[in-house]
C-alpha cells in the first residue's frame, strides 16, 4: 500500500505548490499518512518510506525522477520541486509489499514511452499468477519490465490491453503525441486488466486475503483512475479523493486549506483541471458516494 497524487489541466503547476506546500501533502503522507475524512483506515499507509517518485511531462515529453530514499529527506526532490512546472504531474510514495525489492526499478510512477502509471494497491498470491500474466505480453511489452512488481505486471498488462497501433509508436519516444490515446481506449485497458487478474487469481483459487487495484494512468493529456478491492464492500478499497476546477481554485485550496477535495472518487474524468489523491492534500467539502469500478 501506497499514497498518491495526480494533477492534470490546461494549466501547470510549480510541483512545490503540488507536492510540498499542502498542510498534508505527499511529502507529508509519506511520513504520516492518515488523512482520509470518510474513509477507514484499514487499506491506507501512515508510513510510505520504501522509496518515492514524480512524473510530469514539458516540451520535450514524459519524464520520471525516482529514488529508493525516504520521500521527507531527499534534497534532489526539494531542487526539482521548486523549479519544475507541469500542466501534468504523477507522483508516488511506497509502502512496499513483504518481501518487495527495494529499488528505483521498483518505484512508480512507470513510464512506457510517453505513457505514465501508478498503483496504491497489491495482487494477493502474485507469486501464483506471475508466470500467467508475463506469458500473456507481447514479446516488446515483455521485453520491457525492469522491476519484480505486481504495480509494473499491471501496467504492462494495461499496455498489452491497448491497440498496438495506439503506443507502438509511443514506446521510444517520451513526447506527448498531438493525438491523445482515447479516454475510452485507456479506461477498458484497465478495466480489462482487472478483470483478467480477478479470473487469474479464481484459477488459481487464491481465496484468502485481498487485492486492491487504485490505479492511475495517463498520456499526458488524459487521466483514467479506479479505486478498488475485490473484497469489497467486507473489505473497503484504499481513499481515494478527487477535486475538480480552474487551477487558480485548486491552486487556492492546495495552499490555503480551502474545502474543495471530495471522496472517494474512480473513473476516467474529462474535465479542465483535476486532482485525484490517496489521502486529502486539505479539508473536505462533502463527501460523494462510494463507487468501485
Amino acid at each position: 500500500m501506497c499514497r498518491w497524487v495526480v494533477w492534470c489541466g490546461t494549466e501547470p503547476i510549480l510541483l512545490e505548490d503540488l507536492l510540498l506546500s499542502p498542510t498534508h501533502s505527499l511529502i507529508h503522507q509519506s511520513f504520516s499518512g492518515g488523512f482520509h475524512p470518510g474513509a477507514k483506515n484499514a487499506n491506507n499507509m501512515t508510513l510510505n518510506a520504501d522509496g518515492f517518485g514524480v512524473g510530469w511531462y514539458s516540451s520535450h515529453g514524459a519524464a520520471i525522477f525516482r529514488s529508493i530514499t525516504a520521500a521527507w529527506n531527499n534534497r534532489n526532490l526539494r531542487e526539482l520541486c521548486s523549479s519544475i512546472e507541469s500542466s501534468c504531474v504523477l507522483a508516488h510514495v511506497r509502502a512496499a509489499s513483504e518481501g518487495s525489492v527495494i529499488s528505483e526499478q521498483n518505484c512508480h510512477p512507470f513510464r512506457y514511452g510517453s505513457l505514465l502509471f501508478q498503483h496504491n494497491g497489491h495482487i494477493e498470491g502474485f507469486p501464483r499468477i506471475k508466470r500467467r500474466i508475463m506469458n500473456l505480453l507481447r514479446d516488446d511489452i515483455h521485453g520491457w519490465v525492469e522491476g519484480t512488481t505486481d504495480s509494473e505486471a499491471c501496467f504492462a498488462l494495461i499496455l498489452n490491453e491497448l491497440d498496438p497501433t495506439l503506443i507502438n509508436a509511443r514506446c521510444d519516444d517520451k513526447r506527448r503525441s498531438s493525438v491523445p490515446i482515447p479516454a475510452a481506449a485507456l479506461r477498458d485497458a484497465m478495466l480489462n486488466t482487472i478483470a483478467l487478474i480477478t479470473r487469474f487469481l479464481a484459477d488459481a483459487h487464491v481465496t484468502e486475503g485481498f487485492s486492491t487495484f487504485n490505479f492511475a494512468l495517463t498520456d499526458g493529456k488524459t487521466v483514467v483512475v479506479s479505486r478498488y478491492c475485490d473484497k469489497a464492500p467486507v473489505i473497503p478499497a484504499p481513499s481515494l479523493y478527487y477535486a475538480f476546477a480552474d487551477a487558480v481554485e485548486l491552486r487556492k485550496h492546495l495552499l490555503c486549506c480551502q474545502p474543495g477535495m471530495r471522496s472517494p472518487g474512480h473513473g476516467a474524468h474529462c474535465i479542465h483541471n483535476q486532482l485525484v489523491a490517496s489521502d486529502a492534500p486539505c479539508k473536505i467539502d462533502g463527501i460523494v458516494g462510494k463507487k468501485d469500478c
